[in-house]
């Protein structure tokens, strides 16, 4: 089974979102007798890779069209522009199911983030190729019935769930000295979309409550972030963090993990936070409805109406509750039960032979 992943790049240093995903899934399905998943770039750009690959990449100017043909499965991964038509064409032109996985990129609450024009012409755009390819389209991946309910509706293709996974580690920290204040921490690429802007006008209300802002952002996003948080001592931004010890660290070292983003797929950094025995804060649009369910995340609403009343909640009532150690080793054990990759990726082997039986 020869399976072609296709996305626009990969920023192997950052290592998170759609990038971290696929490097985890294409490891490790390549593990499996008869499977060879390879990796195609929509790009030139040669990054630094920092991370150790058994699959092969391609970039767009050296890849030969033609050998398009020899693939079983084509997986098109969260990014749409127009080479997407080409890409299209020839798998129509060779027989070849295509496969979209959304990696939360059909939310409806993106609206709120990045306007309603650049909705608008992203959902124009997808709903134009469904029309036009609706017979080469196989289906839709999403992460869980979460992502699809929070989804633009996609009428006449199939629907198929795939759940992001993580390799779990052994690690041995120190236990943390108690302090008396909550303190949360934000772990993202820092952009609009993930609601950081309301995440720290929540926190400037509440100077009881400490806050620490970790990730990449661009120079004009560090200057604003600086300038919002300049004056206000319960919110400290540290920067970006991508080594694994560094990881451990800051998770260790907080209460409480809060992402208040407008559009998810299903962020991988929700998983770290569990096995790193940190429970999660997250709006409806994270797709994460099992874990709180379960109790180990709190919801803050709806994105577009986010209920800030739940941190003073925390705060108040569950203090105790998520300090436990019981309670934090649970975190670890449902996580590792619920998303190992050797339980999810037994489940991306079915799919995948699922998608071939239509072929």
């Amino acid at each position: 089974m020869k399976i072609l992943n296709i996305t626009q790049t990969c920023r192997w240093k950052e290592g998170t979102g759609v990038y971290s995903v696929l490097h985890t899934s294409l490891s490790h399905i390549n593990k499996i007798s008869g499977v060879c998943s390879e990796l195609l770039l929509l790009s030139n750009v040669r990054e630094s890779q920092e991370v150790e690959c058994n699959y092969k990449i391609y970039h767009l100017d050296d890849f030969d069209w033609s050998e398009l043909q020899s693939y079983d499965v084509i997986y098109y991964h969260g990014f749409y522009n127009v080479l997407m038509f080409k890409i299209l064409r020839l798998t129509k032109k060779y027989k070849i199911p295509f496969v979209i996985k959304a990696h939360g990129a059909f939310m409806r609450n993106c609206i709120y983030a990045n306007g309603i024009k650049s909705f608008f012409k992203k959902t124009l755009f997808i709903c134009i190729i469904v029309a036009l390819f609706r017979k080469v389209i196989e289906g839709i991946v999403f992460i869980n019935r979460s992502e699809e309910q929070n989804s633009i509706r996609i009428q006449g293709v199939k629907i198929y769930y795939e759940h992001n996974a993580l390799a779990f580690k052994n690690y041995d920290l120190e236990k943390k000295n108690i302090s008396k204040s909550v303190e949360f921490l934000f772990f993202s690429r820092i952009i609009p979309s993930k609601g950081i802007w309301k995440l720290i006008d929540a926190f400037k209300t509440r100077p009881h409550l400490s806050l620490s802002i970790v990730g990449s952002c661009t120079k004009q996003i560090e200057c604003k972030l600086l300038k919002k948080i300049e004056g206000l001592p319960n919110i400290t931004y540290l920067g970006a963090i991508y080594d694994e010890v560094g990881k451990k660290r800051i998770f260790h070292s907080t209460d409480v993990y809060i992402l208040p983003s407008y559009n998810e797929g299903f962020p991988t950094t929700v998983l770290e936070s569990l096995h790193y025995e940190t429970p999660v804060v997250v709006t409806e649009e994270c797709n994460c409805e099992e874990i709180v369910q379960a109790g180990y995340a709190f919801s803050l609403g709806n994105a577009s109406d986010m209920n800030w009343n739940i941190l003073d909640i925390i705060a108040r009532n569950l203090l105790h509750k998520i300090r436990n150690e019981k309670y934090k080793e649970k975190c670890n054990e449902f996580i590792k039960e619920k998303y190992s990759i050797d339980s999810v990726y037994r489940e991306t082997l079915e799919l995948y032979e699922n998608i071939l039986s239509f072929k």
